[in-house]
């Protein structure tokens, strides 16, 4: 497992707490790609790409930064392979896990926003894009102490967390109904139980801001 720190190369300017006493679990999402034909365009195919974009400094893109409030919402950014084929199950962390990105209202404080690049409504991730999601999900779970069955949600399975049109089977479903969240919520845990993962450590991930 190899993490890409760009926290410093993708800084919006902000530094909010979230409180790590606060955290309750980890969120799935989709981003980065729409690929229903009606209203297909891709931001990008990378973290810092995506990064930029949220931040008001791709001109064409600024709808989705003002949707956001032009800083990052995702703590960790995992690649797929929708472009070129070294990002496909390549990790980038973004923000410390200490720091609040706004990624599902009231729920961004006690949740990370982990979001898979790609387009799960019309395709499933990649095997590389999943197996990287998983060894995320199941180092901070271990991290944590967290048992995944309760701790790690899709985006559209909290309905508080949008304004219902991203629940499953909806147009805007996120993930999408492609990224199953109960086998990967089975496939988690079986990973923690086994440890079949190499790196399943406390060191993969930044905690703090103050350490960058």
């Amino acid at each position: 497992m190899r993490v890409e720190n760009i926290i410093t190369q993708a800084f919006d300017g902000i530094y909010l707490d979230r409180g790590i006493q606060n955290l309750r679990g980890l969120m799935v999402h989709r981003v980065g790609m729409d690929l229903v034909a009606s209203t297909a365009r891709i931001i990008g195919h990378d973290a810092p790409t995506l990064c930029r974009a949220f931040q008001g400094k791709i001109p064409e893109w600024v709808e989705a930064a003002r949707a956001v409030g032009y800083q990052n919402p995702y703590t960790v950014i995992i690649g797929g392979d929708g472009g070129p084929r070294e990002f496909n199950g390549w990790i980038w962390q973004c923000l410390p896990l200490d720091e609040l990105g706004y990624h599902a209202r009231a729920w961004s404080r006690g949740y990370i926003g982990i979001a898979c690049i790609g387009d799960f409504r019309v395709r499933p991730p990649s095997r590389a894009q999943r197996s990287a999601l998983l060894c995320t999900l199941a180092q901070l779970c271990a991290r944590f102490g967290m048992n995944p069955y309760k701790a790690v949600k899709g985006h559209g399975e909290v309905p508080e967390a949008h304004d219902g049109s991203k629940a499953p089977g909806k147009p805007y479903a996120c993930p999408g109904d492609l990224l199953d969240m109960d086998l990967l919520r089975d496939d988690t845990m079986q990973i923690m139980k086994s440890r079949a993962i190499l790196g399943l450590s406390n060191t993969d991930f930044q905690l703090s801001q103050e350490k960058n």
